[in-house]
């Protein structure tokens, strides 16, 4: 029901304000009311949330990780109970040009851009920039 509900949302006039609106009265139980006292920057805000989160949790494994010879990326992940895998991602989140860390946080960057395909781009500072297809600042 809720896969055909986002479908329909999908093409609708306003496809993203639609999907915001049904997940946001199925899945936080909220009222028609309560989200027409929304706005996006509230909708928004909890993406930003977990580009932060990320980001202090990839510059705090880094830092054990250069500072302390005794943790490694396996004892990180059994600590904190994720995958190599999920540490070894977040771990890339360090390597992000600042410019495109700031716009992240301020919600600048283009749609599609959190913190999953964050973690996929290239270790280039400059092709990171032309991954997202924003000009680079100078």
């Amino acid at each position: 029901m809720l896969k055909r509900m986002l479908r329909h949302a999908s093409r609708s006039s306003f496809p993203e304000r639609d999907r915001a609106m049904i997940l946001l009265s199925v899945k936080a139980g909220l009222r028609a009311c309560e989200i027409a006292g929304l706005d996006w920057s509230m909708v928004l805000y909890k993406a930003r949330l977990g580009l932060i989160s990320g980001l202090r949790d990839a510059y705090r494994w880094l830092d054990e990780l250069i500072t302390e010879p005794r943790h490694t990326i396996e004892t990180i992940a059994a600590r904190e109970c994720k995958t190599e895998r999920s540490i070894r991602m977040t771990l890339s989140l360090a390597f992000l040009a600042p410019g495109i860390v700031e716009a992240g946080i301020e919600g600048k960057l283009p749609r599609g851009f959190g913190v999953t395909r964050l973690t996929d781009l290239p270790m280039a500072w400059s092709e990171q920039w032309k991954t997202i297809g924003i000009a680079q600042p100078n």
